[in-house]
C-alpha cells in the first residue's frame, strides 16, 4: 500500500508491539497531469512479536497510479486508537482479530485468523479533521482472491453494535472503492462506515484487510442542491464522473420540507395526485417498527427520515426520487443496540424538531414508556423528561403563547404537553386517543383548525378525528361515523392546493384517506395512486410527513 512504504519504528508505526521491516526500492514519480505515481520493487517483511503471528506480504514490481490532485489536503483519517474504543472496531468473523493503523491515519489493517464465510464486513471509523465538508476516497485491498466492496449491508449483531455516532454520506465507484462525504468531526463523537468484502471462493486465513483514505476532488453527488465545494472553485462537478445520484437536476429529495410526501409502512412514499413517486418502498415493511417526522437532522441540505427497527435502533435514511424511482441512500444508526436507552418498538411514534432552545434532534420513548429522550445528528442521548409516555405527536404553540411546546401520549393515551424551560412543566389536554396496533395521534406539523392563535393537535377518539389546543376550547369533532383506524395519523397537501389536510388510514379498509377543507366542509376522499387505485398503509406504523 503506498501508505505504508515510509520505514518507520515500531512504536511509530504500530503501537507497543515489537515490529521489523525489512525495505527495498520505493520511487515516486510525478506524472505531467498532477497526479502522484509510486514504483515499488522489491519485498516488505513485516513480522509482529506478541500477538503470535507473523505476516509476509510480497510486493512485485508494479506501478501504482493515484488520482489525487496535489492540491487536495488531506484531511480524513482514522482515529487515534487512544481516542477511541477499539474494540469497536468490529468485524463479521468470529475469528481472532488484529488491527493495526499507520502513524499518519491514512491506513488501517485488519487481521482475521480464521474466516469461514465468503464474506467480511468491517466497522471502519472515519474522522474529518479540517474544517469544512470534504469528500475522500476509500480503497479496498485485500490479502486473497478477487472480491468487490459494499457499503450499504449492515448486520445488527456486529458492524451497528458500537458507540461510534453514525454512518457517512457514501457510494460505491468501483470493485474495491468509494466515496465518503463529511462533515467536520472536531470535538464530536468519531463516526463510521461499514464495508462488506464479499470475495468469489472463501478466502485462505489468516485474511488481511486493508482500508486506506485518500484525497479526491470528487464528492457523493447526493445533495444536488447543495453549493458545497471542495477548494477548486467547480463544486465538485469535475469531469471525471466517479458516480453518485444526486447529479440529476430532475432529481427531488422525498423528505425534505415541504415535501408534502406522507410516509407509512416500509417507508413507503405517498403522494395523491398520481404525478408523483407513488407507493414504493425504499426500506423493507419487516424492518420499520416505528416512524417519525422527516427532517434534514444533520444541516446537510438532505432531509432524514427517522425510523426505529423491530430490534430496538433509531436510524435514519435519505433518498433520492427520479421520475417514477426512488433510491435509498446513507442509512446510519443513531441509537445502536449497544445503547443503555431502549427506545420503544410498539404503539408509539417519534417527531423531530427544535424544543426548548436544543439542537434539531428526533424525540422518542422508551420500552418502559416511562420518559421521553431526544438523539441529535451526532448520536447524543439526554433525557427531556422522566413522565410516563407512549409516543410523541408534535411539536408546536397549542397554547398561543408563542413558544413551542412538545406533545405527546402517555402511557394510558392521554394527550399531554411539555412546556420549554427549565423544570417545564407537564400539562394535560383532557382527552385521550384510540389505541390498538397503534396510537391514534396526529404525528407531525399541528394544524390551526378554528384561525385563532393557537395550532390544534390532532388525533383519533372513538375511531373519529378530533382537534384540541389549549386555548380554553374543547375538542373539535371533524369527522362522524368512525372512518378511522387507531393509528397514527398526519398533516400534509396531498392534494397540492396549498392548504394542508389530516391524512389517516380508514378504519376497515387499511386504505389512506384524508380530510380536505378542514374545519370548512371536512369532506373525505380517498388517496389514489397514478392508475387511480387506493393506496394502503400499515395501521401499527400508522402515517408520517415532513417537519
Amino acid at each position: 500500500m503506498p501508505g505504508e512504504t515510509t520505514t518507520r519504528t515500531p512504536t511509530e508505526a504500530w503501537g507497543p508491539r515489537k515490529t521489523t521491516t525489512k525495505q527495498t526500492g520505493v520511487a515516486i514519480l510525478m506524472s505531467s497531469h498532477g497526479a502522484i505515481e509510486m514504483l515499488i520493487v522489491g519485498t516488505l517483511i513485516l513480522s509482529i512479536i506478541g500477538g503470535g503471528l507473523a505476516v509476509t506480504a510480497t510486493f512485485n514490481q508494479s506501478s501504482v497510479s493515484s488520482d489525487v490532485n496535489v492540491q487536495i489536503e488531506r484531511q480524513f483519517v482514522i482515529p487515534q486508537f487512544d481516542s477511541i474504543n477499539q474494540s469497536d472496531i468490529r468485524t463479521s468473523s468470529p475469528g481472532r482479530q488484529s488491527t493495526f493503523r499507520t502513524q499518519d491515519g491514512t491506513t488501517l489493517r485488519i487481521i482475521e485468523e480464521n474466516i469461514s464465510s465468503d464474506s467480511l464486513t468491517v466497522t471502519v471509523p472515519v474522522e474529518n479533521v479540517g474544517t469544512n465538508r470534504r469528500t475522500a476516497r476509500l480503497s479496498v485491498d485485500s490479502s486473497t482472491t478477487p472480491f468487490t466492496i459494499d457499503t450499504e449491508t449492515i448486520s445488527e449483531s456486529f458492524a451497528n453494535n458500537s458507540t461510534f455516532a453514525q454512518t457517512v454520506n457514501h457510494t460505491v465507484i468501483s470493485d474495491t472503492d468509494a466515496l465518503i462525504e463529511l462533515p467536520p468531526t472536531a470535538g464530536n463523537e468519531s463516526r463510521a462506515i461499514n464495508v462488506t468484502l464479499s470475495y468469489d471462493t472463501t478466502p485462505t486465513a489468516p485474511l488481511t484487510a486493508i482500508f486506506e483514505f485518500a484525497p479526491t476532488d470528487s464528492r457523493v453527488k447526493i445533495q444536488p442542491d447543495d453549493q458545497l465545494t471542495n477548494g477548486d472553485g467547480n463544486n465538485g462537478n469535475n469531469n471525471n464522473d466517479d458516480g453518485g445520484t444526486g447529479g440529476d437536476s430532475g432529481a427531488t429529495d422525498p423528505f425534505a420540507s415541504g415535501s408534502q410526501t406522507v410516509v407509512t409502512d416500509g417507508l413507503k412514499l405517498i403522494n395523491e395526485n398520481g404525478t408523483d413517486t407513488d407507493n414504493l418502498e425504499s426500506i423493507s415493511k419487516s424492518e420499520v417498527a416505528v416512524l417519525g417526522t422527516a427532517a434534514d437532522i444533520d444541516g446537510d441540505s438532505q432531509g432524514e427520515q427517522p425510523f426505529t427497527n423491530a430490534s430496538g435502533a433509531i436510524k435514519t435514511v435519505e433518498a433520492v426520487v427520479n421520475g417514477t424511482t426512488v433510491q435509498k441512500q446513507n442509512e446510519t444508526t443513531l441509537v445502536p443496540l449497544s445503547s443503555d436507552i431502549t427506545p420503544s418498538t410498539s404503539k408509539s411514534a417519534m417527531v423531530t424538531g427544535q424544543f426548548d432552545g436544543g439542537n434539531q434532534s428526533i424525540f422518542f420513548t422508551n420500552s418502559d414508556s416511562d420518559a421521553i429522550f431526544r438523539v441529535n445528528s451526532s448520536g447524543n442521548i439526554t433525557k427531556v423528561v422522566e413522565t410516563g409516555a407512549d409516543a410523541l405527536s408534535a411539536i408546536g404553540d397549542i397554547d398561543g403563547d408563542s413558544s413551542n411546546e412538545l406533545v405527546f401520549a402517555d402511557s394510558s393515551q392521554n394527550l399531554k404537553y411539555l412546556e420549554p424551560g427549565p423544570g417545564g412543566t407537564v400539562k394535560s389536554l383532557g382527552v385521550s386517543a384510540d389505541s390498538n396496533n397503534g396510537v391514534g395521534i396526529g404525528v407531525g406539523q399541528p394544524i390551526n383548525v378554528d384561525g385563532d392563535s393557537a395550532e390544534e393537535v390532532v388525533f383519533v377518539n372513538s375511531n373519529n378525528i378530533k382537534a384540541i389546543a389549549d386555548d380554553g376550547g374543547s375538542a373539535i369533532t371533524l369527522t362522524q361515523n368512525g372512518p378511522a383506524a387507531k393509528s397514527p395519523i398526519t398533516t400534509a397537501d396531498v392534494d397540492r392546493d396549498g392548504i394542508e389536510e389530516i391524512v389517516f388510514l380508514g378504519q376497515s379498509s387499511g386504505n389512506i384517506n384524508y380530510v380536505d377543507d378542514v374545519g370548512g366542509a371536512n369532506e373525505l376522499k380517498l388517496v389514489v395512486n397514478a392508475s387511480g387505485q387506493p393506496v394502503s398503509g400499515s395501521d401499527e406504523t400508522g402515517l408520517t410527513s415532513s417537519a
